[in-house]
């Protein structure tokens, strides 16, 4: 199954960016660089060293970064796994769902099940769904599908727990070589993340970290991680004789109906002066003997389809630098979980760390404003052309129909009092009927009135048209006597609009072909 595993979904960051994951273990120290943008991921730099005294501690992470810092430059995002024999685990159900309250809760819930007082641990959980666990899982469904579920009561829950005093002294090692992790979780931990994102993993797994000082056991059900067990090693390199009773224990104190897919073996296996390959996959083998099932040595290079940025190095050991880079690609993608990295110990971000950042989106912010204002500017000089143009054409308007004004004050109202006395000015305007109606009485008005009376099938043209005292003397021509007469009735009457009308005269014009007519019309 080598080489079957691809991730489902790799974060590109558009920018270089830069993990360091470190993994502690209790004889060793190993370091991985990794770096990512657009282009992919790759592994710029990784490094090994073994401890001769657990105390040397700092003085192997020293070694790492110095070998590090030959390969690549170290500035990066840190992340820590710490030996995973070290911290403390426990399933448990909370009557909370709300993550404050439930951590909040932990210490009180923990503390009867810890061999050190609660107030002396750094501890953090992950939920585990209650429904993924053997005899509930039909159930869950079943009331889901009858919609009989509306919301869990409880949460089951994983927590992991370690020792103040052991988390202070790695991070006192870390800061002497000027690093500040941003996570911290237990060996082989976020391993098993990046073995849960992989596309053709199975559902149902356990992943087995081990190595001569420690095992560690991660078990997996439906792509979710439910059960950590950890146990002290022997001392001599593991075997599958060794294994085994450890995995049988972890099955069956989870659940007796518990039935994995595929086991999944990481971990430095045997003496450095043997050959590494060949004996991790005998012990696979004689492992899957036993247990029924495939055992799959674990080699995220291969099996999370990592790009590098150069061909894979001789010197590189997938069994001893998985779990620290295991650590990195998980918080490249973002994967979330288990972070011991809080409360009395969170990251207290300093002035050095954040400058650059700081300064970065300082000047982004500088040059936001700067180019607001001058849209600003060039969006006001814009609207004033505009106003001074409109200005201009309002004033010719104004001063080409009224000639009579000179000086431009307020032009609307300077244009409506000339208007107005325009009106007052035409015949008729200040008679009776002034104010809303007064218009009715403007020649303008008494011509529309006519015409629109008038039939279009009679010609007429007329030549004088007379109004005083509310009389309106009209000549004009048409055809024929008859269209005289047309036009009379038309004008006169409740219909025509007009009082009265008299034909003064009609007569045939010397040509014989029009007849000129005088009409009073009587308003």
């Amino acid at each position: 199954m080598a080489g079957s595993f691809l991730y489902s979904s790799f974060i590109l960051h558009p920018s270089s960016l830069k993990i360091l994951g470190v993994d502690f273990r209790k004889d060793s120290v190993s370091a991985v660089l990794i770096r990512g943008n657009y282009k992919g991921v790759w592994i710029d730099a990784h490094a090994h060293v073994v401890l001769e005294r657990p105390e040397d501690m700092a003085k192997g992470l020293a070694s790492c970064l110095e070998t590090i810092s030959e390969q690549a430059v170290i500035p990066a995002v840190c992340v820590l796994a710490l030996p995973s024999d070290q911290f403390f685990y426990r399933n448990i159900t909370s009557p909370f769902t709300d993550p404050q309250k439930i951590n909040l809760t932990l210490p009180y819930r923990l503390e009867q099940s810890l061999p050190v007082p609660a107030d002396d641990l750094i501890i953090d959980f992950i939920p585990v769904d209650h429904t993924l666990m053997p005899g509930k899982k039909f159930i869950s469904r079943l009331g889901r599908l009858l919609r009989v579920v509306s919301r869990a009561a409880s949460t089951l829950i994983l927590t992991a727990a370690i020792e103040k005093t052991q988390l202070a002294s790695y991070l006192s090692c870390m800061k002497q070589s000027g690093l500040e992790p941003e996570r911290i979780a237990p060996g082989g931990y976020a391993l098993s993340l990046c073995l849960m994102h992989a596309e053709n993993s199975p559902s149902n797994w356990l992943l087995v970290d081990t190595d001569k000082t420690h095992t560690a056991l991660f078990l997996v059900l439906s792509r979710t991680l439910t059960v950590i067990r950890a146990f002290p090693g022997s001392g001599l390199a593991p075997s599958a004789d060794f294994l085994f009773p450890l995995i049988q224990q972890t099955l069956l104190s989870s659940s007796e109906d518990i039935l994995i897919d595929q086991i999944f073996l990481a971990g430095d296996l045997m003496d450095a002066s043997v050959n590494v390959s060949v004996d991790a996959l005998a012990v696979a083998s004689v492992l899957s003997e036993k247990c029924g099932i495939p055992v799959h040595p674990v080699n995220l290079v291969v099996d999370a389809g990592v790009r590098l940025k150069s061909d894979i190095p001789s010197s590189w050991r997938p069994e001893i630098g998985d779990s620290a880079l295991g650590a990195a690609l998980a918080r490249m993608n973002g994967f979330s979980g288990l972070n011991l990295r809080k409360g009395a110990f969170g990251l207290r971000t300093s002035w050095a760390a954040c400058r650059s950042g700081i300064l970065g989106t300082g000047v982004m912010a500088v040059l936001m404003v700067l180019a607001a204002f001058a849209y600003f500017q060039i969006d006001t000089q814009i609207l004033e052309k505009q106003l001074n143009f409109l200005n201009g054409r309002i004033a010719q308007v104004l001063t080409g129909t009224f000639p009579e004004i000179t000086t431009i004050v307020e032009p609307l109202h300077q244009m409506r009092t000339h208007v107005q006395d325009a009106q007052r000015q035409i015949p008729g305007s200040d008679k009776k009927g002034q104010g809303a109606n007064s218009y009715s009485h403007l020649l303008v008005d008494l011509l529309s009135r006519i015409s629109s009376r008038i039939p279009e099938k009679v010609p007429i043209e007329l030549i004088r048209f007379v109004y005083e005292d509310n009389i309106i003397q009209l000549t004009g021509h048409t055809d024929s006597f008859n269209s005289v007469e047309e036009i009379k009735r038309r004008l006169e009457g409740p219909n025509g609009g007009f009082s009265l009308v008299t034909i003064v005269s009609a007569n045939l014009e010397n040509t014989g072909s029009r007849i000129q007519f005088h009409l009073n019309i009587t308003i």
